[in-house]
């Protein structure tokens, strides 16, 4: 389930993530610690937020030479996505929306396997 509801977060920000992984092993780690809080607060708030490690920023510069606020603002979730500091802000539509999907993928998932 958590590795479904990452995927759909990974496809809002695909420029980004790819190095992410192999190159930030313990930030990318942390991200997902991120996403467990979020998960436990879903359905309470009217946004989420949640800390995005310095090196994502980096590598988002290096890779496509922008910031990962410059990407975030040219995709098509822009309008419910914000940036305060080190911390990216999402809308509770988009949390849920990305929660749903996962929770959807996992049950697929194990009714055919």
């Amino acid at each position: 389930m958590y590795m479904s509801m990452y995927t759909n977060y990974y496809e809002l920000h695909v420029k980004c993530f790819h190095c992410f992984r192999k190159e930030q092993t313990y930030d990318h780690l942390d991200l997902f610690k991120e996403f467990e809080c979020i998960k436990r607060t879903l359905g309470t708030k009217d946004a989420y937020t949640m800390k995005i490690p310095a090196s994502f920023n980096d590598i988002c510069r290096k890779d496509h030479d922008e910031t990962f606020a410059e990407l975030t603002a040219a995709s098509l979730q822009r309008d419910n996505i914000s940036f305060i500091g080190d911390k990216i802000r999402m809308k509770k539509e988009l949390v849920e929306k990305l929660f749903r999907c996962a929770k959807i993928t996992y049950y697929e998932e194990r009714i055919f396997k």
